[in-house]
């Protein structure tokens, strides 16, 4: 939200024109009933004459692309004459029309073209030639492709059989950065089908951020049989780790104005560019990737081990001089078969010659890495060299080579040590998901919540707590805020409720941990206010529930996520965590969040209840007998039964059942087919008849978790009202964005408006091809 600004024009022009009136009507407006009718009126034409001083003083201003208001960058784009992109990204709008020149000056080029990526669409990206990938006869003038030379994860040579003794250049197979070569593909580019060809351009799209946790707790899981293992996770769910984006973005320098539209970078940074690689791209990190170690045995950066050798172990080493060698495994092998052996030695030269480009010491080492383990309390993180890349499959062999830690970054788990004394072990780690839904770390500041104006009203400044354990009680006026990122076991009922906010700290996601059913109960003298905002809540043993007693007037959770269960990495049940409603709610709020059961007992009453932005994945159906229901932007896994319904830009998955279909609407959504005659005056609108292929996943924690699928959409039966052109779930919002909770990120709209700009400054005749890599 925008503050006001604090200029004080309403009072001085308040002021100034009430000085103009006439003493006489002024003494009169002081005595009629009721008093001050003509100084409202005056404060009225106040707040005008301040908005125009603001504008006036702001034309200066508006004719710099960096600091201009959002409506006058049209203008400036019409005096470089470009094509302007959608008024729904302000932000890409600014930065096409500051670096318009710079593209048309190189326009054509690859560098160019994947920095439309990160300017027009806010996403990674890498684009390749499809016509470099192709297979030919290698001729003499190719050059010599060798890992050493050209940084390739094999020795394969242009266009040539693959090497494949390189099981990482075979897992990159499919990916931008693919070595092998294929046969022409002539079918229509779609997805990934068309790719190879002499007149195709790919672009990989990375759309999902990765996102940093610093301080979390891991679980330990000590299964029968089998050694002690760790998840990144703190509920205990395998999920991957994702790589950390590094590559710099050009964007054009900004000032507080843009910084609003998350801008960062300076103009300088436009020469800054550098074709991505692959520890550099938000996407799910490979084992073989984080233990991707290279090593160069230079004479200078041996010089420290060389100097406490013996003369024939001098004599070994300097024979190596030069070398460069691709993986820990094969350095040891060097250093065995030498005579005499140098193996003792292992330690000192992999810390000696560990090339910083490379993925084991991008995604490790020191500066912001991907990932840290902090095992001894608040003790320093291991090294890079003390942590093996490993699909755990038995960590004693790992020990055995001077590691103290494994990862598999594929599954989100680690070991340790056995020998290591470990005292509540710490991970930093990044983890992929779409922002703003959910618990999470993104900036919930930058969201417009329904009325935040009660919350403002509350005391400062809030009761902290942190260092995990139990959540405390709170006040039952005030904010409880938690403040890190731990686990918390156990939280206290809070018996007495009257206007309360129990929050995380902005970018923090702490995860509390419900061992029996959550009781937060209104002051007696009812209409209590209560926020959750930034909290995941998880359940111990058995499912669980957030039990609303007493009368509220307003219950809100935003940016929250209670659990809607699953399956942990021991093959154990996850619980979910409901919400009951056991006393009375005027207005539950969900905003951002994502939720599970919401229940409404016997004797419970809710009126309203609103759904923005949000995910809903229950086990059961969502029933409301005598509540209204508003879904905006919102994703419905679960069957509905209600009263009444309100949806804009929304999916449900599932059947939905209205008694009123008289009263309320039903506009740009998507339901299941049985839901057709039971919802209230569809417009716009489809109905499907099978809901699975629609989403890449249904696993909470997952990527992908209700992401809409590629898939080609199934047979769509639109309402009266809907053209043939909008008849679908992927553009038929009312924006031309998606239907569902990801409506408000404009992943569609994004993807036109990148199209739209690869077209203007791609070479001519070529055909790009758009793949969605995560």
């Amino acid at each position: 939200m925008v503050s006001p600004a604090l200029d004080g024009y309403e009072q001085y022009y308040a002021e100034k024109l009430w000085s103009m009136i006439p003493a006489y009507y002024r003494d009169l407006d002081g005595e009629n009933a009721p008093p001050g009718t003509l100084r409202a009126l005056v404060e009225v034409m106040s707040e005008q004459a301040a908005v125009l001083r603001r504008s006036q003083d702001r034309v200066w201003e508006d004719q710099f692309v960096e600091r201009a208001d959002d409506w006058a960058i049209a203008y400036l784009g019409d005096l470089v004459a470009t094509r302007m992109v959608s008024a729904l990204l302000p932000r890409s709008q600014r930065i096409d029309v500051a670096k318009t020149v710079y593209y048309r000056r190189r326009a054509g080029t690859l560098r160019v073209l994947e920095e439309l990526i990160s300017d027009i669409a806010d996403w990674e990206g890498v684009v390749r030639e499809g016509f470099r990938r192709l297979a030919r006869a290698p001729h003499g003038l190719d050059p010599v492709a060798t890992a050493a030379r050209s940084g390739a994860w094999s020795g394969t040579p242009p266009g040539a059989l693959p090497d494949l003794r390189s099981p990482l250049a075979a897992e990159w197979l499919g990916s931008p950065f693919d070595e092998y070569h294929h046969t022409p593909d002539l079918r229509r580019p779609r997805g990934r089908d068309g790719r190879y060809g002499i007149s195709r351009l790919v672009f990989h799209l990375y759309r999902l951020p990765a996102r940093s946790l610093e301080g979390v707790a891991p679980r330990l899981f000590s299964p029968m049989g089998s050694d002690p293992f760790y998840t990144f996770d703190p509920s205990g769910r395998e999920l991957p780790l994702f790589i950390r984006r590094t590559r710099s973005q050009a964007a054009p320098d900004v000032t507080s104005r843009t910084s609003l539209f998350g801008v960062e970078s300076t103009a300088s940074a436009w020469e800054e560019w550098s074709s991505a690689k692959p520890w550099q791209v938000p996407s799910p990190l490979r084992c073989r990737l984080l233990g991707d170690a290279v090593y160069e045995l230079d004479a200078d950066a041996l010089a420290p081990v060389y100097a406490t050798l013996g003369p024939a172990q001098r004599l070994a080493l300097s024979g190596m001089y030069g070398l460069r060698v691709r993986g820990e495994a094969r350095l040891r092998t060097l250093l065995s078969t030498t005579t005499p052996s140098l193996s003792f030695a292992l330690g000192e030269i992999r810390e000696a010659c560990l090339v910083a480009d490379c993925g084991k010491a991008v995604l490790l080492g020191p500066g912001a890495p991907s990932l840290r383990l902090l095992p001894i309390g608040a003790g320093p993180a291991l090294s890079v060299h003390e942590i093996a890349a490993d699909e755990l499959s038995d960590p004693a062999v790992v020990f055995a080579v001077w590691q103290r830690a494994a990862i598999d970054a594929e599954r989100g788990r680690f070991v340790l040590d056995p020998g290591l004394a470990v005292d509540a072990p710490l991970t930093d780690y990044h983890y992929g998901f779409a922002p703003l839904i959910g618990a999470g770390v993104y900036e919930r500041n930058a969201i417009a919540w329904h009325d935040p104006a009660w919350f403002e009203s509350l005391p400062l400044p809030a009761q902290l707590v942190s260092g995990g354990g139990a959540v405390p009680a709170a006040p039952s006026h005030g904010v409880l805020e938690i403040t890190d990122n731990l686990t918390y076991q156990g939280v206290t009922d809070q018996p007495s409720v009257r206007e309360l906010a129990l929050r995380s700290t902005e970018g923090r996601r702490p995860y509390l941990v419900l061992e029996s059913d959550w009781q937060l109960t209104a002051d007696g003298a009812g209409n209590a206010v209560l926020l959750l905002e930034g909290l995941w809540l998880g359940a111990s043993g058995a499912p669980r529930d957030v039990v609303l007693s007493g009368d509220f007037e307003r219950v809100e959770l935003r940016c929250c996520s209670l659990d809607p269960g699953g399956t942990a990495a021991d093959g154990s049940v996850l619980p979910r965590v409901g919400l009951r409603i056991e006393g009375s709610v005027e207005l539950l709020v969900i905003e951002s969040s994502i939720v599970a059961d919401i229940e409404v007992v016997a004797g419970g009453r809710l009126e309203t209840l609103r759904i923005s932005r949000s995910i809903m994945q229950a086990s059961a159906p969502l029933t409301l007998d005598s509540a209204e229901l508003h879904l905006n932007a919102a994703t419905i896994f679960n069957e509905i039964h209600g009263l009444r319904l309100w949806a804009d830009n929304s999916l449900v998955a599932s059947p939905i059942s209205m008694v009123d279909v008289q009263n309320g609407c039903f506009r740009y959504s998507a339901a299941h087919a049985a839901s057709l005659e039971h919802v209230p005056h569809p417009h716009r609108s489809v109905f499907f008849a099978d809901a699975n292929p629609l989403f890449v996943s249904r696993s909470f924690g997952s990527p992908g978790y209700a992401l809409l699928s590629e898939a080609p959409e199934a047979a769509l039966t639109p309402s009266a009202d809907c053209s043939e052109e909008r008849a679908s779930i992927h553009v038929g919002a009312d924006n031309e964005g998606e239907m569902g909770a990801y409506n408000a990120l404009l992943f569609p709209v994004k993807r036109r408006a990148l199209s739209a700009k690869i077209e203007e400054f791609m070479p001519f005749g070529l055909l790009p091809v758009l793949v969605n890599e995560t």
